[in-house]
């Protein structure tokens, strides 16, 4: 963090499953050097199993889903912007690991994150932003998006991963 300096993620609108979400980027100077970013969304299962002997438990995370695209970084002045898109599969869970801390084991829980990197001179960027994504309201299918301009794959296609959501 201290040598790229603050890096802000903003939200078009609230993310929620089967929507588009749009993110823009706020850069500092220092990643001038980098002509494009690397954005990542991610969907992330984390859970916790009891061991055989039921005396501990242990914990595990996998990257359940995902989509990368590279963006390019726009300048004005001393500092730079990148937006970038996905699409979130209405297929793919929630976020619904808990904040309380009430967690049932033998469980998958779902986070998303939308993770930033850079390759640039001496140390690469790479950032990770945490975020809430809600159950969205199923409205139309990816025929209907696809027409509204929404997507411009099926939605089927549009996935980077092949594993389905654990159920």
């Amino acid at each position: 963090h201290i040598k790229y300096g603050q890096i802000i993620l903003y939200l078009d609108a609230p993310a929620e499953t089967g929507r588009r979400l749009s993110v823009r980027l706020k850069l500092p100077e220092a990643l001038r050097p980098a002509k494009t970013l690397s954005a990542k969304l991610v969907c992330v299962a984390k859970e916790w199993r009891k061991s055989d002997n039921h005396s501990s438990a242990s914990e595990s995370e996998t990257d359940a889903w995902s989509e990368t695209k590279s963006v390019p970084i726009a300048w004005a002045g001393s500092s730079g912007q990148s937006q970038v898109q996905f699409d979130i599969p209405v297929s793919w869970p929630a976020t619904d690991l808990p904040v309380d801390g009430a967690l049932e084991l033998n469980r998958a829980y779902h986070r998303w994150e939308i993770r930033i990197g850079a390759d640039v001179p001496g140390i690469d960027l790479d950032r990770t932003f945490v975020m809430h994504v809600a159950l969205g309201k199923v409205t139309a299918g990816p025929v209907e998006l696809a027409q509204r301009g929404a997507a411009s794959v099926p939605v089927s296609a549009a996935r980077s991963t092949t594993s389905a959501p654990a159920r």
